[in-house]
């Protein structure tokens, strides 16, 4: 059925879910087995441990689509994409010689960037011929990995992939990498979850009788399929292994072709009762030779070569090649493509290394790791993971030096993958190694520390990287080291990141280091340092001589950060100021344009320049930069850019009124932005479900399902009831959120917002003890609209919100003016759904007014309204 779908451009996401061997990568063998007739199957395995290499399964998988492309078509398949996926599949360059380099962009950027070239490749292979995506045993895979199928699955609704994975929900609880994918998935119509579950008695019973379909032996075989069923609870894996004990120990045996038991009761079968001791029972029966050689095979859990297996191993190469033909020949192991072997079951696996004393692990990991050192010394980069595991899990009875080294570099190769949360591991446990040295180098320790917290950043977890920084930067005072001191001052801003918190002593502490005078790094310091104070004098003092200091240097890309904080010091503490907003914006667009920046045009121009010019309705000239944003973001795949893009057409669908639009555009941005870590994403999803709801009417849906956080929630519940007749808790919230000025803070990126809603609350509870407050609060929004810091979110206009607390206060001059300049803002920003609501505001202010015309002018208003 999903094969049928698939070729009908329906495209699906099966997950696989059971205990270890319950059949599910059997099962999804047969599928692709079936599938291949007509579809092009591709597969990528996850491995236990830490040994494989970021994005290991889809390395596996896309490689494996690499060689079913023939050459004349790969160029046009991979399509623009082709120099991004080279930072996974090198190989592309040898077979598409004249390939260009992809352009650099920031680290979020960049792996938004590849994940498109991805998708957009496995889009274009699927016209030809259906595909299927095979992914086993993800409850090992690598975060990075799991980013990518999010992706990937979030794209194929409407073409012709099926993916399907297998991963052991017994070993998946909340924390689990795994469980924030499966809940994303969870979410998209086109997924399928399957629970495999072990055989009924009657299936077990069916399979012996595949197996020996003689009548003679009916009752043995039910009686037989009772004890395995009741035994093993169905599980295949356990009944095959439980079936191999029986004939090894010859109590079943095959005489002319028919299948007899040797024993006369149940108990005799002797039936281990754990799968493990079934499979140490079956391990005694082999040589020793052959149970030294997958004692040692058993700490590589990525699966071994022969090459490596003789390089481990003191047998002589002929009763090597005899102990793995017996390991072969019992099932025990299989031969996979590229000339590996692997374990046929984990359990096999697990059983053997556990049978292992901590020294002889430790001595094992060691002598593997050497090892892969001599047998891949030309290739050794390809191996890092694996180096790193394997020197990590030995350092304790060996050369930290070593694995420390070979942490850093898997963490590096991983940081060039554009595996962020692989870098984040490897460097974490060269930390812990260093701990572990006698008189750690500080100064390296620092270094490792600045490299997580990047690392760190490049993930989204602003939070941690904070805290490492810090870190860093107290280790770098305690040395006098001020270059490693700038760097964990400014943070994640040094990667480009405008998130992350101000630490106000670390970068104190720089400038008072540095040498007196003008420098570049004193005016990155400076302009990071400004926010922290931008409610008092020395926030300008900062800004300003950041500005003033990149001008008297004559460096481009200082001045344009400098301005950049101008910028946002400008919207954090005069926010009226909008002209000078738009002044400085203006010029860090020319500026970046002069020198061809078009990552800082597209972030520090276009997109503030579109806020500014939406906070004064201006939406011809907004659409002008919109438009602008949407392209750059595009040409650089700037991830962040990408995911405010689809928030701000999801921002435009909503003032046209177009609401199913707006709702789609906005789970899309939501979406896109909590893949590439954005923190904000979520938050911003809320409001603008909260704006098209309200704009429908049907604002008791986001009360009723979505999470808000605290004082929006008390809002739109309050609103919600007021709506419905049930007004007693409303003027007791009004008054506390009111007349507490730090409730709803100056300046606050919610502020307006949340006035907006208390407006509106007092407007309908005619509420004359927190309308004056409210009057005072919203004045300096009087010519401007109602909206998010990022734009995202517009509110009809700030005057409309005024006129409405004139009219509870009895000032029908002044209501009148504002809902004059309401209309005019209204109509500027080019939105029906507020121009009409306005009308109906401004008629119901005229109809209680009730002078002289009032009524004509009202009606007049309100067919206009109905008519918009």
């Amino acid at each position: 059925k999903k094969l049928a779908d698939a070729r009908n451009g329906r495209g699906s996401v099966i997950l696989l879910a059971g205990e270890p061997g319950i059949g599910k990568t059997r099962l999804t063998e047969e599928f692709c087995d079936h599938a291949s007739s007509n579809a092009t199957v591709i597969r990528g395995n996850c491995y236990e441990g830490d040994v494989a290499a970021p994005f290991g399964p889809w390395t596996e998988a896309l490689r494996s689509l690499l060689e079913q492309t023939p050459d004349a078509d790969l160029r046009d398949t991979l399509g623009p994409g082709a120099p991004d996926i080279v930072v996974m599949l090198p190989e592309i360059r040898r077979r598409i010689p004249d390939l260009e380099e992809s352009p650099q962009l920031e680290p979020e950027a960049e792996r938004a960037r590849l994940f498109d070239s991805i998708n957009a490749w496995l889009r274009s292979a699927a016209e030809t011929k259906p595909l299927v995506i095979f992914l086993d045993d993800l409850h090992w895979c690598d975060r990075p990995s799991l980013a990518l199928l999010e992706q990937v699955a979030r794209g194929i609704a409407d073409k012709r992939v099926v993916i399907v994975g297998t991963y052991r929900d017994v070993e998946v609880d909340r924390v689990h990498p795994l469980a924030q994918t499966l809940a994303a998935l969870r979410r998209m119509e086109h997924h399928e979850r399957i629970a495999v579950r072990g055989f009924t008695q009657e299936s077990v019973q069916d399979l012996l009788t595949a197996i020996e379909p003689s009548e003679s032996t009916t009752a043995g075989r039910h009686a037989l399929a009772q004890v395995l069923h009741d035994e093993s609870e169905g599980n295949p894996f356990f009944i095959r292994e439980v079936l191999n004990n029986l004939v090894e120990t010859g109590k079943l045996a095959q005489q002319d072709g028919v299948w007899t038991g040797t024993v006369a009761s149940v108990e005799e079968m002797g039936i281990p009762e754990g799968i493990k001791e079934v499979i140490g029972r079956r391990l005694s029966r082999l040589s020793d030779a052959c149970n030294r050689m997958l004692g040692r095979a058993s700490a590589m859990t990525g699966g071994f070569t022969w090459d490596e297996l003789r390089a481990i191993c003191d047998e002589p190469e002929d009763g090597l090649l005899d102990a793995l033909d017996e390991a072969l020949g019992a099932q025990l192991i299989a031969e996979r493509e590229r000339n590996t072997y692997a374990f046929t079951h984990a359990l096999i696996r697990a059983t053997l290394y556990d049978e292992l004393s901590t020294p002889r692990r430790v001595q094992l990991h060691r002598r593997i790791a050497e090892a892969l050192e001599r047998l891949h010394a030309r290739r050794i980069d390809e191996h890092l993971p694996e180096l790193a595991h394997h020197f990590f899990e030995a350092a304790s009875g060996g050369d930290l030096e070593k694995a420390i080294d070979y942490c850093v570099r898997a963490s590096d190769a991983a940081l060039a993958a554009i595996a962020y949360e692989e870098a984040v591991r490897h460097l974490e446990r060269a930390l812990s190694l260093t701990e572990l040295t006698d008189g750690p180098d500080e100064a390296f320790r620092c270094g490792l520390l600045l490299q997580l917290g990047d690392a760190q950043a490049r993930t989204g977890n602003f939070g941690r990287s904070d805290l490492t920084f810090d870190r860093a930067g107290q280790l770098a005072l305690s040395l006098s080291r001020n270059d490693m001191l700038v760097h964990a001052a400014l943070g994640a801003q040094l990667l480009g990141h405008g998130m992350g918190s101000v630490n106000v002593a670390l970068l104190e502490a720089a400038l008072d280091r540095l040498e007196p005078g003008d420098s570049i790094v004193r005016v990155r310091c400076t302009a990071r340092l400004s926010p922290a104070f931008a409610q008092d004098a020395r926030g300008a003092e900062l800004v300003r001589g950041a500005v003033a200091m990149a001008e008297r240097l004559g460096d481009t890309a200082s001045l344009m950060h400098a301005l950049a904080s101008l910028h946002r010091h400008l919207f954090d503490v005069v926010p009226d100021r909008v002209q000078d907003r738009i002044e400085v914006a203006s010029r860090i667009l020319a500026l970046a344009e002069e020198v061809g920046d078009r990552e800082m045009a597209l972030v520090s121009g276009h997109c503030n320049l579109l806020g500014d010019l939406l906070h004064l309705g201006e939406m011809k000239e907004a659409d002008v930069h919109i438009a602008a944003h949407a392209r750059l973001s595009e040409e650089l795949r700037q991830g962040g850019q990408q995911g405010h893009t689809l928030a701000l057409q999801a921002m435009r669908a909503q003032l046209r009124g177009q609401y199913d639009d707006a709702d789609n555009l906005a789970r899309a941005a939501f979406e896109f932005g909590r893949r590439i870590g954005n923190p904000f994403a979520e938050g911003f999803w809320l409001l603008q479900r909260f704006a098209v709801h309200w704009d429908r009417g049907s604002l008791s849906v986001v009360a009723n399902v979505t999470p808000l956080p605290p004082i929006w929630d008390e809002l739109v519940h309050a609103l919600v009831a007021v709506e419905s007749g049930e007004r007693s808790a409303a003027p007791e919230l009004l008054d506390r959120l009111v007349a507490d000025g730090d409730v709803i803070p100056f300046g606050s990126p919610g502020e307006a917002f949340q006035l907006a809603l208390c407006a509106e609350l007092c407007s309908q509870l005619v509420h004359t003890t927190s309308a004056p407050v409210l009057l005072q609060r919203l004045a300096r929004y009087e010519q401007r609209t109602i909206n998010m810091n990022d734009a995202s979110v517009v509110l009809g206009a700030g005057a409309r919100y005024l006129g409405m607390l004139e009219v509870v206060m009895g000032d029908w001059d002044q209501a009148e003016r504002h809902m004059e300049m309401a209309l005019d803002i209204t109509r500027r920003l080019e939105s029906p759904p507020w121009i009409a609501r306005t009308q109906h505001d401004y008629a119901r202010m005229l109809l209680a007014r009730g002078a002289a015309g009032d009524r004509e002018r009202a009606l007049a208003l309100n067919a206009e309204a109905l008519a918009t």
